[in-house]
C-alpha cells in the first residue's frame, strides 16, 4: 500500500482547499483488509467513526466533560495518543467500506463547506469542552491524522 509521509503539523497548517483532496487521495489506499498498526477498529469502522465525529460537531449537542479531560491539550501540536478510546465498541452502520468512504467524504466536505455561516451551533466535546469552528477544525485535523496513521494512509515523518 502506498502511504503519504505527512506530518501532523502539515495537516494542521494545510489550507482546507488542499486538505480535503489530500485526505480523500490518501483514503483511496484503504482496503477492507488493511490491518491497523494499533487498536481494534476495522477500516470500515474507522471511516464511519470519523464521519460520525464530523457530523456530531455540527449538531449543537451539549455533553459534560469526561473525568480527567484536559481541554488544553487540543492547542498543542502533539498527536492524539494511541489507544485513547480503548474499550469503546463500534458496530458497523453502513453495508460496506465503499459506502462508509462516500459518507466520510460527504461529512468532510460538509464540515468545511462554509465555516463562516451564521446560525451554526457547534457541539461540545467530552474531552475538550466548549468548541467553536476553530477548535473543531483543529480537532478534526488531529483526529483524521491520528486514524490515517493508524491505518498506514499517512506515515508520520521520522525526525532527524
Amino acid at each position: 500500500m502506498k502511504t503519504d509521509s505527512t506530518a501532523l503539523t502539515d495537516i494542521l497548517g494545510m489550507d482546507v482547499h488542499s486538505l480535503i483532496p489530500h485526505c480523500l487521495q490518501a483514503l483511496q489506499a484503504l482496503k477492507a483488509n488493511t490491518v491497523p498498526a494499533w487498536g481494534n477498529l476495522t477500516p470500515q469502522l474507522m471511516t464511519e467513526h470519523l464521519s460520525v465525529t464530523l457530523k456530531y460537531s455540527l449538531k449543537g449537542a451539549v455533553v459534560p466533560l469526561r473525568p480527567g479531560a484536559r481541554p488544553e491539550t487540543l492547542e498543542t501540536d502533539e498527536p492524539i495518543p494511541r489507544m485513547v478510546g480503548k474499550g469503546r465498541v463500534f458496530t458497523p452502520y453502513y453495508p460496506d467500506l465503499t459506502t462508509a468512504k462516500i459518507t466520510f467524504e460527504e461529512a468532510l466536505r460538509r464540515f468545511w463547506q462554509n465555516p463562516d455561516a451564521t446560525g451554526i451551533t457547534y457541539s461540545t466535546h467530552p474531552a475538550f469542552g466548549q468548541m467553536d469552528f476553530a477548535r473543531w477544525d483543529r480537532f478534526h485535523r488531529k483526529h483524521i491524522w491520528h486514524h490515517f496513521v493508524q491505518f498506514g494512509l499517512f506515515t508520520a515523518p521520522v525526525a532527524g
